[in-house]
Formats: C-alpha cells, structure tokens, sequence
C-alpha cells in the first residue's frame, strides 16, 4: 500500500498525472447568439499601419463586451492581446492594447467565475497601465481585484497611486476616494462602562 502511494506521489510530482482546476466560466449578461461582422474603419480613423487585425478582432471583441457577450468578446480580445507585433507601426497601437487588456480584466473580474480568473484580472489591469500608464480605469479595476481576494494594504496603495496622478475625470478620483475609505479600517471607539449599580435616566416616565 505505501508503494503504491509513493509510486502516486512520485508521478504527480514529476507532471506523469494532472488534476484539472475547475474551469473559469464567462457569464453572459445577454443570452441572445449575436454575430457581429468585422469592421471596416478605414486607416485614417483607426492609425495608419498594420491595422487589419483591428478590424477583424479588436472592434468586433469590443463590440461584443457592449452588447453583454462576454463569452464572444474574450476569444476575440485575446487574438489581438497575443499578437501585439501585428500592430508596431500604427500610432495608437498603444492605446489599442491597453483598452483591450482593460476590457478582458473587466469580463474576468465582473463577469466570471471559477478558480484563476483574478489572476487573470490582475495580470490584463497590470498590462493594460503598462501600455498606457493614464488609464485610470485600470488602477481603479486592480485595486478592486486585490480587495476581492482581501488584500486590503495592496489595494490601499493602488487607489492612493491613482490618487496621486491627479486625474481631471473627477468621477473616477470620487470613486477611489470611496473604494479607499470602504478598505481603511475605522477606528473603534471604546464605550466607557457605567458604574456598578448606577442606572440609565433615558427614557424613564416621569
């Protein structure tokens, strides 16, 4: 018996078995199968350059997160997030990615379930402030992943960076302001005991 167990051991510690993790599920907001035909924005609006993949995935997987079909939207928005070189050469190739990564943490945060999907959050909302440091969104999403999973001191720090870049969109620094002061622990106010014997006056008929 304990060879057996041993042998069990010594396979799964070399990769010879794989236990599979409960697989993330996408949650749809709208049930309806929806085909959204790719775009056709001409070079002048979308960026000069390599911009077919724009077209093809990035529009129709943007799309598709607006009309509620998350399950559409991520294989869409993941085609143009793994193949950040068919867009070198167009000025706004930045922005395109940082909005993409932005949107496909936002599926995985909001609406998902299953283990993994906030690692996922978290790696699309660290990528999408990297390619574009004044997404401001973004800090606000990670922040919010961090307090999902309880850790309240790393989302402190997110917000009060976000904070400190000094945002014009003051919709978004109110809301930092409330997701720091739902995460900051209010101090506790002791209540001093009343004396033995004495009795409260509230309330007593006269």
């Amino acid at each position: 018996m304990t060879s057996c167990i041993l042998a069990l051991t010594f396979a799964v510690l070399m990769g010879g078995l794989q236990f599979a993790a409960p697989a993330i599920q996408i949650i749809d907001a709208n049930s309806e199968d929806i085909y959204i035909r790719n775009t056709d924005f001409p070079e002048s609006e979308i960026g000069y350059g390599v911009g077919g993949i724009l077209n093809f995935h990035y529009f129709p997987g943007i799309k598709y997160y607006q009309a509620g079909r998350y399950s559409r939207a991520v294989p869409e928005l993941s085609y143009f997030i793994d193949r950040p070189n068919y867009t070198n050469g167009n000025p706004k190739q930045a922005n395109y990615l940082s909005t993409a990564h932005y949107v496909r943490g936002m599926i995985y945060l909001h609406h998902a379930t299953g283990l993994g999907r906030l690692s996922i959050a978290k790696q699309d909302f660290e990528a999408a402030i990297m390619w574009n440091k004044n997404n401001y969104l973004a800090y606000l999403e990670l922040s919010r992943v961090f307090s999902v999973a309880g850790m309240k001191t790393q989302a402190d720090s997110i917000l009060k960076i976000l904070l400190d870049l000094n945002s014009d969109d003051k919709e978004i620094a109110e809301d930092a302001r409330r997701e720091l002061n739902s995460i900051t622990p209010k101090p506790q106010v002791e209540t001093p005991p009343s004396s033995a014997g004495q009795q409260s006056t509230d309330h007593v008929p006269r």
